[in-house]
């Protein structure tokens, strides 16, 4: 049988009480509980372009502050020269301003369109006082080529547009001589008109050929930032997914199944034990057939070792009686329990045929939308069928949900009650330990705290983050740092490592991986219809 556990050796780690970890800080908010990637294109375009648009703002200042003083020796047409002289002082202020706002953090869109009108604005009154056919234009292209670069790619391209069309019709009509040209340089009449028309035409070229430029540049930006943010969460898949199948095999290396064990050949009630299929910390499994029937069950037995250890045989005895009155078809279905030769004791439970979950990820990395709705759904009913008898799994994860080939289809079943928790009870039997998988177990298990139906939503909500992003949602090189992270630390939403889920998947994922339980679903079965309606929102 796949995925038998025989104890969960790997999943009890002791800690002492008074080494408490303090509390993590509430989120207050699904949307605080939804981070932005750090490799997410968009959050480091605007980054780039806030710093730029400062060091942009601050160089303009500088220019427009050293050309003032030298305005009045210019000459020219005095109005023109004083509307000038106001304009340049209006940009190095608003500059400064943009530059002050991007060093506070307080960069915004609305910052972006006031410096940019101010610029288009002042870009003219200033070609209209030096000449539309001097230097001038050039610029005003360098000027156009940076603010295209920007995010609010409307403002900007329209802006490009009417700075082009107004220098056309204003160089169009000093060409035609339909008004008297001020500027201070000025095209005489031994430049035929036919030279002066092609550069009225070709300098607006220039300047929307430069909004072109920019925005290639910024897709081609946004599309490397875009392939360099998917190979990163390739290689940091690939790295949890090689950590977990690294842990997976250590597991089935200690596991030794399919040998014979202390006790093949033995009887255990109406049970024959054969071949060990599963070897844990707490007890092995062995393949067993039945003598009325030749039914095949696998009988869970306590190690020998452990016999005197009043604490196991108490959690072994529990585990019975947790799942010997469960009735689901969601949940290892446990026959008959007992103790062979008066010592060890065991139970017999339903032998599946398929794999678990583990298995299906390590050979997928992921599941799609639908087939991971499914394993939330069913997983959710065999969860609350137990909640409903009052009892706790605590180490929902991957190696604990089994997908067994059942007449007339699959289910995904629960396995492994070997840690749960009846409600009511005093729980003392583990207060002050860490129990649990620490990838999936919830933050309150990891302080060796008091845990309720809502630590298996927070494990199930940890296991669907596994299924949909191809890694666990706390990866840490080690134990330590995967406990603190656990604790402390909010994992990236699913929709950044898998661009293909929805950010309503984000928000319902992310609510069940809450760090106070009461921020949570009460239900498995809310977690997984909230999944569900946020897919159909999606769909619909």
């Amino acid at each position: 049988m796949e995925g038998m556990d025989g104890g969960g050796a790997a999943h009890v780690v002791g800690s002492d009480s008074s080494r408490e970890l303090p509390a993590a800080p509430l989120a207050t908010t699904v949307t605080q509980l939804v981070p932005v990637s750090p490799t997410d294109p968009n959050r480091a375009l605007w980054d780039e372009e806030a710093t730029r648009t400062g060091g942009f703002g601050l160089a303009l200042a500088i220019i427009c502050l050293l050309a003032l003083p030298a305005l009045p020796f210019h000459g020219g047409n005095a109005t023109l020269r004083l509307m000038t002289e106001i304009g340049l002082a209006l940009l190095a202020a608003v500059g400064l301003w943009v530059r002050r706002r991007v060093r506070r953090g307080r960069y915004t869109r609305a910052a972006f369109r006031i410096f940019l009108v101010t610029a288009a604005s002042v870009s003219f009154v200033v070609q209209y006082y030096v000449g539309f056919f001097s230097a001038a234009p050039t610029v005003v292209a360098i000027g156009i080529t940076f603010f295209a670069l920007g995010d609010d790619h409307r403002w900007a391209i329209g802006a490009s547009i009417a700075v082009a069309v107004a220098y056309a019709l204003m160089a169009t009509a000093f060409t035609l001589d339909l008004i008297a040209d001020p500027g201070l340089v000025v095209v005489g009449a031994e430049v035929p008109k036919s030279v002066r028309l092609w550069a009225v035409f070709l300098i607006p070229v220039i300047f929307l050929t430069a909004v072109w430029q920019a925005r290639l540049s910024r897709r081609a930006t946004y599309d490397a930032m875009t392939r360099l943010g998917a190979a990163q969460r390739l290689a940091q898949e690939r790295e949890a997914q090689l950590r977990e199948a690294q842990r997976e095999l250590d597991v089935v290396l200690e596991a030794g199944a399919g040998g014979a064990g202390v006790h093949t050949g033995r009887r255990a009630g109406s049970y024959l034990l054969g071949e060990v299929i599963g070897r844990g910390g707490v007890g092995e499994v062995y393949r067993a057939s039945r003598d009325q029937t030749g039914d095949w069950a696998a009988v869970k037995v306590l190690h020998t070792h452990l016999l005197r250890d009043e604490g196991q045989l108490t959690r072994f005895q529990r585990e019975a009686q947790a799942t010997e009155a469960l009735r689901s078809p969601h949940v290892v279905r446990v026959f008959e329990t007992g103790v062979i030769d008066g010592r060890a004791p065991y139970l017999a439970m339903e032998l599946l045929s398929g794999h678990d979950l583990a298995w299906h990820l390590r050979s997928t990395g992921r599941l799609r939308l639908p087939d991971a709705l499914e394993l939330a759904r069913q997983v959710a009913i065999g969860l609350d069928t137990a909640h409903a008898t009052g009892v706790v799994h605590r180490d929902i994860q991957p190696r604990n949900l089994f997908l067994a080939e059942r007449s007339p289809g699959q289910a995904w079943t629960i396995l492994d009650f070997g840690i749960s928790k009846l409600q009511g009870t005093s729980g003392t039997l583990t207060e002050g330990m860490v129990i649990g998988t620490p990838s999936y177990m919830a933050p309150e298990q990891a302080r060796g705290r008091a845990s309720d139906t809502r630590a298996d939503v927070f494990s199930l909500a940890a296991v669907l983050y596994r299924a949909l992003t191809g890694r666990p949602p706390f990866v840490g090189p080690n134990l330590p740092s995967i406990l603190y992270d656990l604790v402390f630390e909010t994992p990236p939403a699913p929709s950044t490592l898998n661009p293909d889920l929805p950010r309503a998947i984000d928000e319902v994922v992310m609510r069940g991986l809450a760090k106070e339980a009461d921020q949570r679903f009460a239900s498995a079965g809310a977690f997984a219809d909230a999944l569900a309606a946020a897919a159909a929102r999606r769909t619909s």
